[in-house]
């Protein structure tokens, strides 16, 4: 579970520093920036933490525990917002590969991208 928790940071800390990037939290200023990325890991990682620990102990996958609170559509529900996170998750790694790729040999976004996106 401690791993899991460690990863899920790893995951949500990612978006934040491209979120920040990207200057959203230009308004807040760098100090409330901060604690806003710090509270938001703390939260997230304790409610995965704790999803994770359930999972253990009733031996589930996470997507099965869901089935225990929800019900059957309720999980249902969970797992094409999954899906839908995935695509997204996907879709911003080959943006932020082509963006590199890019900066190493300058043949276009859209090229790298595709190439991407292929692999």
């Amino acid at each position: 579970a401690f791993a899991y928790g460690v990863e899920s940071g790893f995951q949500i800390a990612s978006p934040s520093k491209r979120f920040a990037r990207i200057g959203k939290f230009v308004a807040l200023g760098f100090a409330k920036g901060l604690l806003a990325i710090l509270i938001g890991h703390v939260i997230g990682c304790t409610m995965m933490f704790a999803a994770g620990v359930i999972g253990g102990k009733l031996r589930l996958s996470s997507m099965e525990t869901t089935k225990v609170s929800f019900g059957r559509y309720g999980a249902l529900f969970f797992a094409a917002i999954n899906v839908l996170q995935l695509v997204g998750w996907t879709a911003i790694m080959i943006y932020d590969g082509a963006l590199a790729a890019n900066g190493i040999a300058a043949f276009g976004n859209w090229l790298w991208a595709v190439m991407s996106g292929t692999l």
